[in-house]
């Protein structure tokens, strides 16, 4: 008897894990997968936010949020300024940005409008700006390097001190995987470079 009260105890505490589950989704209208413990959710208003397992919202709402990586995740303010929020809802890296994204080996790529241009630079996790925001375009650092571009029209690679590995040569270039990269070479052909920026194929 004490065997099956206690099988049916826990059986209830199930249900009632999964209906607070249900009810926890009932009230957005958009949920996405967890990540790093915390999901991205969207309630009728359009406002986005972020839930713990249990259903709880984290923080507040915002205009537009990212899911987390390396613990913290970029979020948008109304005035659509992009920052960044710890697993606890607390900004930590103000909303000053016209874009943020994800950080990836402990540094994320951001832009703001600077001479009427969008320029991109490189932040750290307390938000210090550890590359200076001139590039037209980059990519995020990939085994230490990440593909930059002053102009938008020749592309190079650059290590996490700023300094240039692999000059500014190419149309087009992504970052390393597995120590090759995917380019576009001066006629336009798209070929695979080592990290010295030699051609491997």
């Amino acid at each position: 008897m004490k065997k099956f009260m206690k099988v049916s105890v826990m059986a209830m505490v199930a249900m009632f894990a999964m209906a607070t589950a249900a009810d926890a989704q009932k009230k957005w209208a958009v949920q996405c997968d967890y990540v790093e413990g915390l999901a991205c959710v969207k309630d009728a208003n359009g406002k986005w936010g972020h839930i713990n397992e249990q259903g709880k919202l984290v923080g507040k709402m915002w205009r537009s949020v990212c899911y987390f990586q390396d613990g913290l995740a970029p979020v948008e303010t109304d005035d659509e300024k992009w920052g960044y929020v710890d697993k606890t809802g607390k900004v930590v890296i103000p909303n000053q940005y016209y874009s943020a994204g994800w950080f990836s080996e402990g540094l994320a790529v951001v832009s703001k409008s600077i001479d009427y241009w969008l320029k991109y630079g490189y932040i750290d996790k307390t938000g210090k700006e550890v590359i200076s925001l001139k590039y037209r375009s980059v990519g995020s650092f990939s085994e230490g390097l990440a593909p930059v571009s002053e102009d938008d029209k020749t592309f190079g690679y650059i290590d996490k001190t700023e300094k240039v590995v692999i000059p500014f040569k190419f149309k087009k270039a992504y970052p390393f995987e597995h120590g090759k990269a995917r380019v576009q070479d001066e006629d336009g052909n798209w070929r695979k470079i080592d990290k010295t920026g030699k051609f491997i194929d």
